[in-house]
């Protein structure tokens, strides 16, 4: 059995283009990172994004594994990319994406497709030596994945709210439990980490 723990990165400054996490955030890591100091995490994968890659490299540095960055765990689309739009107007083409699976965001591409590369990278894994995984990555990235491989019955069952919102909690981890072919949620969207240290 194989275990990937999927982790959207910490609170993060809202601001056009690459940003990082706020002091909030960095709390928010290091108590994923305490997590995650029990879970003998034999690989640590990341979106190379400044939020992503703080988060991940906090964890880093506590459970000693290095981070890979992996293109694949990328958003649908980045803030900033698109002139002449502000945060508000971002979100909402998020969440029309979020909707509608098909539409491609300016600039970026569909939640579908989005879910398919990181199911890619999934099987590689799956297909490798590992056996406990951390990928850190995006709100939008997790639940696209998240969503082209379990049904929305599944989804409800776990977590009704979710496939009303498609929203994750900051610093959340989604763990994701394969055995040969087959797929099974741990937990979708726990927060329970945070609040114990």
């Amino acid at each position: 059995m194989k275990t990937i723990y999927f982790v959207r990165h910490g609170d993060k400054v809202i601001d056009i283009g690459n940003v990082g996490l706020t002091e909030v955030g960095k709390k928010q890591a290091e108590n994923t990172a305490n997590f995650f100091k029990k879970k003998s995490i034999d690989y640590l994968l990341s979106s190379p994004y400044k939020r992503t890659a703080e988060t991940a490299n906090i964890i880093s540095s506590n459970i000693h594994i290095p981070v890979i960055f992996d293109e694949r765990l990328k958003e649908r689309m980045f803030f900033g990319e698109i002139p002449n739009i502000n945060y508000q107007q971002y979100i909402s083409l998020c969440a029309k994406s979020s909707i509608h699976r098909d539409y491609i965001l300016p600039n970026g591409v569909s939640s579908y497709l989005v879910g398919k590369r990181v199911t890619e990278l999934v099987d590689e894994i799956i297909n490798s030596n590992h056996t406990n995984i951390v990928i850190v990555s995006h709100l939008g990235t997790i639940a696209d994945y998240i969503r082209n491989i379990f049904s929305k019955r599944i989804l409800r069952e776990q977590q009704p709210e979710f496939v009303k919102t498609f929203d994750l909690k900051l610093a959340s981890i989604t763990a994701i439990a394969y055995t040969n072919l087959n797929a099974r949620i741990l937990t979708l969207g726990s927060t329970l980490h945070l609040d114990k240290f």
